[in-house]
């Protein structure tokens, strides 16, 4: 690897860096928990949808499932699983995967020319993935919570937090596109990094 590509990558580690702990700090408080798990937060998931806009799927894969072991350590739910198989689709539906979705967010970086829509875009799309991660594990794992039919019981509680979360991340992400557009979109060549 040569020095220059040594120095984006170093750069992109470093920003990546910042930005999960940015949103893993953005997670814990302010908040809004939730009964069970899950919690209404201030665009914690933001920071890591802009790792994957700025620096490419690649990059953004990488750092949600960073910001998923974070999340792990940091907030565990798990239910009392009756065996390992309970424990293991719920270790992967609402942490690796809820939160791995979150790669997503930079799908629209090169396909979409206005910064903000294609924050939204990614956003919508990175927040409804891990919506349906949740609803899936409210159905089959969390069912013995369920007053009533599980899918509907996971559908109503999922998307009680689940909807403001993803409202106000596309605000936000509307917001942070119109602001910082045209510099959003050097910096994810890192041409406007600062050596």
């Amino acid at each position: 690897m040569t020095e220059p590509a040594r120095n984006k990558n170093l750069k992109k580690l470093v920003w990546s860096a910042i930005f999960i702990g940015l949103g893993s700090v953005l997670s814990v408080f302010p908040k809004i928990p939730w009964i069970n798990g899950g919690s209404i937060t201030l665009c914690s998931m933001l920071p890591v949808i802009l790792i994957s806009y700025r620096f490419g799927l690649k990059w953004g894969f990488g750092s949600s499932l960073a910001y998923a072991a974070l999340q792990i350590v940091l907030e565990p739910a798990f239910p009392p699983a009756s065996n390992i198989v309970s424990f293991i689709l719920c270790f992967f539906l609402d942490y690796i995967i809820a939160f791995g979705v979150l790669g997503f967010g930079g799908l629209f970086r090169k396909t979409v020319k206005h910064a903000g829509i294609a924050l939204v875009a990614g956003s919508a799309l990175s927040l409804s993935l891990r919506f349906l991660s949740h609803f899936l594990s409210g159905a089959i794992i969390w069912a013995g919570y369920a007053e009533g039919n599980p899918w509907v019981y996971s559908l109503i509680y999922n998307g009680g937090y689940m909807l403001p979360e993803l409202i106000m991340n596309c605000i936000a992400a509307a917001a942070v596109g119109l602001i910082l557009g045209d510099m959003l979109k050097k910096e994810t060549d890192l041409e406007a990094v600062p050596e």
